[in-house]
């Protein structure tokens, strides 16, 4: 996959994850693939979300998508997603986010779909075919993206 390959590539990825090997992977392969112009890693989800609300009205610094871990110290994926649900219109409208767990619990999975703000669930690690699918699936979901309530 080259740059020129991913025609909807995110220009800013965020990859929120406490285990700095796991974004360190994150980080080289979505690099490398060209999937992305910048990356921002966070090593909690408490801070990203500080990033997200400081930068609410410079939409060109959000990222366009979010690698969110699940199982973290203070704030899991999850109680990201509940914080993520009440921020304004216009950061969800233009932040995509999937779930990259090593977490394989179908539960997990059903949970995270039933927020209505993940776009995918990958486990780890991050590997170029499924950035390749995500491709995919970013192009056909720009043009029909609907935010869903949360009833977390």
């Amino acid at each position: 996959m080259t740059k020129d390959a991913m025609h909807n590539q995110p220009k800013i990825a965020m990859v929120i994850d406490d285990n700095e090997i796991d974004q360190l992977v994150a980080r080289s392969l979505i690099t490398a693939s060209g999937f992305a112009n910048h990356i921002i890693s966070v090593a909690s989800a408490s801070k990203a979300l500080t990033y997200l609300k400081t930068n609410e009205k410079q939409p060109e610094k959000l990222p366009d998508l979010i690698f969110l871990d699940i199982h973290m110290p203070e704030m899991d994926g999850f109680e990201f997603l509940k914080e993520y649900h009440l921020l304004t219109s216009e950061i969800k409208a233009k932040v995509r986010i999937v779930m990259l767990s090593s977490s394989t619990d179908s539960a997990d999975q059903a949970k995270a779909r039933k927020t209505g703000h993940v776009l995918k669930f990958l486990s780890k690690p991050l590997n170029l075919e499924e950035l390749e699918k995500l491709d995919q699936l970013l192009i056909n979901k720009n043009s029909d993206f609907v935010q869903m309530r949360y009833d977390g």
